[in-house]
């Protein structure tokens, strides 16, 4: 094994905390996976990592290294991009994460198109809410919204999804419509608690072009997009969603907008893959393919 592979061999080891995943993910041995870690270590003259039955875990000099060779192999992966045939048609397999709104709205209905365009694509679409681990669970990339603190992972933007404050027609016969903020004060909201962080969302509003939040009374949270407007429609309070997510419920009377003069910020909608990881045809592609089918969605 030469040294550029044993240093892949070490970063999946770091990132997934073991060697079995890591030869799992590589397709190698254990044994392989060992070989190059000792191999690594006879070249430095140091130890990298501390090995137990269940764990490994990075010494100082390991985690210095480590950090070198996220910044080397990405250079690597980049400079190997820029000389791949443009020609060339995408192929192979591709694993994306997705939330399940996402995917249930926008990607799964849009995807003859994409097998249309890319019929050498073999896409597994993940569909979680949840915090995944990409190294440990082998996806080359993840839709999320928000921005990302995960350095090892390259961010790329989709663009800003508009978002809407709803109510369900019950709700507003019981409460009453809110026309100012002021008048939240009387209203109740469905709290939602992020899948990934667990944070409790306040209410959002924009005000003279500044962003505010203020807190609504609440008596129920949820951390799933469907029950979150399941809870709308059955009229427990008002709730702030992507305004893509709603659509069809708006246009079937079930929800209504409200507060327009107050909306939310606009969610940033990001494709997240390793930073070292090459960025291969299938990822690009995709990636270009999920700008088309939220471009309409951004305003």
């Amino acid at each position: 094994m030469d040294q550029l592979q044993a240093m892949q061999v070490f970063v999946r080891v770091c990132e997934s905390g073991s060697f079995t995943h890591a030869s799992d993910v590589l397709g190698i041995s254990r044994a392989a996976a060992s070989n190059a870690i000792q191999q690594l270590e006879g070249q430095l003259q140091t130890r990298l990592l501390n090995r137990t039955t269940r764990h490994v875990q990075l010494t100082a000099d390991g985690q210095t290294y480590f950090e070198r060779c996220i910044r080397l192999l990405a250079d690597f992966a980049e400079t190997q991009v820029l000389f791949q045939q443009s020609d060339q048609k995408p192929h192979g397999k591709l694993r994306v994460d997705v939330p399940s709104r996402i995917a249930r709205c926008v990607i799964v209905p849009a995807l003859p198109n994409f097998f249309e365009r890319y019929p050498d694509i073999e896409l597994q679409l993940d569909v979680t809410d949840r915090q995944i681990d990409l190294f440990r669970e082998g996806v080359d990339c993840v839709v999320r919204g928000g921005q990302s603190q995960d350095h090892n992972l390259i961010s790329v933007n989709l663009g800003m999804l508009a978002q809407s404050n709803c109510a369900s027609p019950s709700y507003i016969d019981h409460y009453g419509l809110p026309l100012a903020i002021e008048d939240l004060e009387r209203h109740w909201m469905v709290s939602y608690a992020s899948p990934l962080t667990g944070q409790v969302y306040d209410w959002e509003y924009q005000r003279n072009g500044i962003l505010k939040t203020i807190s609504l009374k609440s008596r129920l949270t949820v951390n799933n997009v469907e029950a979150y407007i399941a809870s709308a429609i059955a009229g427990l309070g008002l709730i702030q969603i992507p305004s893509y997510d709603v659509a069809a419920e708006i246009k079937q009377g079930m929800l209504m907008p409200v507060l327009l003069d107050f909306p939310p910020d606009k969610l940033q909608l990001n494709i997240l893959y390793p930073r070292w990881r090459q960025l291969s045809q299938p990822v690009k592609v995709f990636t270009a393919w999920m700008r088309e089918q939220f471009a309409l969605r951004m305003v």
